[in-house]
């Protein structure tokens, strides 16, 4: 059993060999276009099960969720492609009460009224993901949010951590790592040949 182990992975590292010294052969522009839809559709998958597991309040939150655009970003002769998946900029919106206590997201930016206020999930993110502990009115007679410019009270209940995006992509790891290899390595193989021809 060890020995046709030994043997598989020395294949698989000969093999692995032949894809980098493929890819190194390759230009710097057929480099990116091998990688970027296969960043892409990766990123893709992460998000989706961060949106999957992300807590469910207004739903907003997981309405953030998604993937940024690739961004290549170059020095010194060499260049690095970036994508991330996660809570996105540009989704601040105004949520109010309804009857019932249940969330309301007011999809339109209208001025805030009543009980309203706005949330911005690119700014709670790391309140949900590592929580808060409890605070008290201390020396003043109410706590007051000066972003959302609304009182709180005289004590903010303590919030539990829940780091649903390291638990979302440890997940679709293994998924994740097994579909960049398959397009990776037909990729790489296809615009060898190619470029061998």
């Amino acid at each position: 059993m060890s020995d046709q182990f030994i043997t598989v992975g020395s294949q698989y590292a000969a093999d692995t060999a032949k894809l980098q010294q493929a890819f190194a052969r390759l230009s710097e522009k057929a480099q990116d276009g091998i990688l970027r839809p296969i960043m892409a559709a990766a990123s893709q998958v992460v998000a989706e099960a961060e949106r999957a597991e992300s807590p469910r309040e207004s739903g907003l939150l997981a309405e953030a969720i998604g993937v940024s655009s690739t961004r290549t970003y170059r020095a010194a002769g060499s260049s690095r492609l970036f994508i991330a998946a996660g809570v996105r900029w540009g989704f601040r919106r105004t949520v109010s009460r309804g009857p019932g206590g249940a969330l309301n997201v007011d999809r339109k930016s209208r001025p805030e009224s009543g009980d309203a206020g706005a949330r911005d999930p690119a700014k709670y993110l790391w309140l949900v993901t590592h929580g808060r502990r409890a605070i008290a009115v201390k020396d003043r007679k109410m706590l007051y949010d000066a972003f959302s410019q609304r009182f709180l009270g005289k004590a903010v209940a303590q919030a539990d951590p829940d780091p649903f995006i390291q638990r979302a992509y440890d997940q679709v790891a293994p998924q994740v790592a097994a579909m960049v290899a398959t397009q990776g390595a037909a990729a790489i193989t296809q615009a060898a040949g190619e470029l061998s021809s």
